[in-house]
This record gives C-alpha cells, structure tokens and sequence, in this order.
C-alpha cells in the first residue's frame, strides 16, 4: 500500500517540550536573566538618571549623560570624515566605470578596486595635512610646552604626526576589507556589473571614512593639544570621540592580527592527525589554565628595559641598547594579541575541522591555483569560524582595560578606562552607563552585520 504524504511524521518534529526540556534550559534561562537581562535593565535606568553633588543616583529621567558626547563639538570630525566618504564614493564609481576597474571587480581580486579608489583619495588628503601639518611645526614656539627642550619637543612632535599619517592608509585597507567582506556579491555573472560597483562605492566610503575620522582626531588634534597645553589638564576638543576611536583602533587592528596569525594556526590544528590534534588544543588552551593578571604581569616582566626579551637581544649582540616596549602602545597591542589570540583559534578550528576535502581536491583537479581554491572554497566554507572569532575578539576588546592599565602605563586612555573611573573614582555611574550603552549599541550593529550574510540575507 502506497504511503499517503504527510502520514508519516518524523520522530520529534511538532512536539512541544516537556518539563525535563525546561529543567535543562533552566541554568541557561537563570544565567541570561542574571547576569544579561536584569544588568543590562539597570545599565539602562542608570544611563537616564542624574546624581546629586555627592555621586548619589537622582532617579529623574534626563538626557544630559547622552548629550555630553553627543554634541556639535564631538560630531564635527564625523561630518568632516563623512565628506571625505562621500568623496571617495565617487571616485570609486568613477573608476569601476573603467575598464580596469570592470575587468578587476569581475574577478577575484575585486577588493584590490576600492582599496586603490579610497588611497588616492586619502593620498590627496595626506598630501595637503603634510603641507598644513608641517607648517605649523615650523611657526610654533615649542619653547612653551618644552622650554627645557624645544628641540626635542618639536622632533617629537613630527615623529608623533609622521607615524599617524602613515597609519591612515592601514586603517582605509581595514576598513574597506571588512565592508567589501560583508556586502560585495560573489560574482558579476549572477549580480551584475550594478551591485559590483555600488558595493565598491560602499567599501571605499566606509574605509575612508575610518581613516578620516582618525586624521581629524589623532593628527589635527595633535596640532591643537600642543596650543594647549599642558594636554593631561585640559579636554581639548572632541576628547570623548577621540577616545572611543582610538578603543576601536586597538580592538580591529588586535582582531585584524590575530585574524593573520589565528587562521594559519587553526588551519594547521584541523589538519593534523588525530594523534596529535589534542595535544596541540591542549597547547592552545594551556594559557587559561593561569589567572588573567599574573600573565599580563608577565608580560612586564618580558618587555621592561631590564626584562627578559632586552637582555637576550643584548647578551646576543642584536641591539645596542633596550627597547622602550614597557610601557607602551605597542605592549598594549602584544598584550590584546596575546590575551584574545585563542578565542580566535578555536571557532576557525572548529570550521575547518569539517571541511570537506574533496571539495579543495575538486577545485585543484579544476585547475585552480592555491590562491583561488583558498579564495573560492577554503575561506567560505571556514568563514563561520572566522566571523565567531571577530566578534569573539573585537567586542571584550574594545572595552579592555586591565591591558592598557598594565602594560600601557595609562598614556592613552581608552574607553574602558573611561566607564571604569566613571564607576570608581568619578563616583558618576550615569555617565558610566551611558557610555557602556554606547558599546552595547556598537556591539549588536557589528553583530547584526557580521552575521546577516550567514543568515542568508540576499545580497
């Protein structure tokens, strides 16, 4: 007798669970109420209130935590770097109406078109602050802020400007990559020439938009803190912006290299043998098997003048004198690296361990070369892994501050040091919360964005 669709059902499928589902789901109900739910509520009530002359909690609705960085003041470098997207924007269609540029965005290198349409852009722009920046360098009385070393003081001023502007272009590449990553279609044959050029337009936009916002905040305000000095005193200018970007400089630039160095150690991982595939997790994970601070104390041990990685360069001839890593930016990002590194091995193991051979097989049998069988099969089938590790790396690490306390010696401040004096020191928890609702909102539009291809949302 022939089955009749639709009477036979699944084992499981249309049930509706019973208590012992409920009694399972309880902790995880018990910990999202706790420890989410009931903080995030009163984080919320917190960001609205007000507080009296002695730091206490005036429950009376307001807005004024929100407009203390939400001002003409704070949002004036937005406007100006917002420009300089539009501005790029068309240059990229400008150039992906070329025929280079249709040739380029049809293959598998199209990033390489708006990377170059947001640097000529930028290196016009680079071009005039040099000129600008330089200038001012040369009329400005050092002798104000540094009278003991005026010449110093305006050599380190030119060290301080050079190495910024050098770092813009980085911050255009990552900036146009993630965009291009999350919005370009797979392909001209089935998207067309339109959504390929409209995609570039975005990416270039949202690259330069990066950089420009970092050569308002971190150059041209160089300019103005040495006019005002002594700059440790005085909030000069868009101060809380340029805090919260200079936070986001060290989170996507800590996620960007642990991306580089996670990616091939995970790769190596998911295509070992069995026999040797636990112990290298083990090695992996070993570094939480200690607490969190005694390893960034150790890092001060290993990077101070007299530490351990000077005195083996040193004692090897390799250097003529220490390196002055501790404390400084640059051991802040070692200590970022270090700390979220494994957080992004794991979920990119976890992806290629169920990768399919026989599909890097096929392409290679195929005729693809090693680059485009990673370009075209290995990085799409593992990149639910990378984009966990993104999110896994780039969200704590914004609001970090137990590094940058550590190992920075506190001579930049980012944003988690803000919203922790806020609660501290300050004794102002409004602002505090006010600011973390910041984060929560940057967070939940990253995570909306790295995951809304995974969801299947069309381009």
């Amino acid at each position: 007798m022939a089955a009749v669709p639709g009477d036979f059902e699944a084992p499981g499928i249309g049930r509706r669970p019973g208590l012992l589902a409920w009694l399972l789901l309880a902790p995880l109900l018990l910990w999202l109420g706790v420890f989410v739910i009931v903080p995030t509520i009163i984080m919320i009530v917190f960001s609205f209130s007000g507080r009296d002359a002695l730091g206490e909690i005036v429950y009376t609705p307001t807005l004024e935590n929100y407009r203390r960085f939400i001002t003409v003041d704070q949002m004036m470098p937005v406007f100006v770097a917002m420009g300089l997207a539009v501005l790029s924007g068309g240059v990229a269609v400008a150039i992906s109406l070329t025929r280079w540029g249709r040739r380029m965005l049809g293959g598998s290198l199209g990033l390489l078109v708006p990377i170059a349409s947001g640097l000529v852009v930028l290196g016009a722009v680079i071009a005039i602050d040099v000129v600008v920046m330089h200038r001012f360098a040369s009329t400005f009385d050092f002798a104000k802020i540094a009278s003991y070393d005026p010449v110093g003081a305006k050599a380190t001023f030119i060290w301080d400007l050079n190495l910024h502007l050098l770092f813009l272009p980085l911050c255009s590449i990552l900036g146009t990559s993630v965009m291009w990553s999350l919005i370009a279609p797979t392909g001209m044959e089935a998207h067309g020439t339109r959504k390929l050029i409209v995609a570039c337009a975005l990416s270039t936009a949202a690259g330069v938009f990066y950089a420009g916002i970092n050569l308002v905040l971190l150059v041209h305000l160089r300019g103005v803190e040495y006019e005002s000095m002594p700059l440790h005193l005085v909030a000069v200018g868009p101060q809380m912006l340029r805090i919260f970007v200079v936070s986001v400089n060290y989170a996507a630039f800590a996620t960007a290299i642990c991306v580089v160095m996670g990616y091939p150690v995970a790769y190596f991982i998911g295509k070992a043998p069995d026999k040797w595939r636990n112990m290298l997790l083990m090695l992996v994970m070993i570094p939480f098997w200690t607490s969190f601070l005694v390893r960034t104390y150790a890092w001060v041990t290993i990077l101070r003048n007299e530490g351990v990685l000077n005195s083996l360069l040193l004692n090897l001839g390799l250097i003529a004198e220490p390196f002055n890593l501790y404390p400084s930016q640059t051991a802040v990002m070692i200590g970022l690296v270090y700390t979220y590194l494994p957080f992004m091995i794991l979920p990119i193991y976890t992806s290629i361990e169920r990768l399919d051979n026989a599909l890097v097989e096929a392409a290679f049998d195929l005729g693809a070369s090693p680059l485009r069988a990673f370009n075209g099969v290995i990085l799409p089938l593992t990149k639910p892994g990378v984009v966990a590790g993104i999110l896994l790396v780039f969200v704590p690490a914004v609001g970090m501050f137990a590094v940058n306390d550590v190992l920075g010696g506190r001579q930049e401040m980012l944003i988690g040091n803000v919203i922790e004096r806020q609660f501290t020191a300050a004794r102002d928890k409004p602002f505090g919360s006010a600011l973390g609702m910041l984060l929560l909102v940057m967070f939940s539009i990253t995570y909306y964005l790295m995951n809304r291809r995974r969801a299947g949302v069309p381009d």
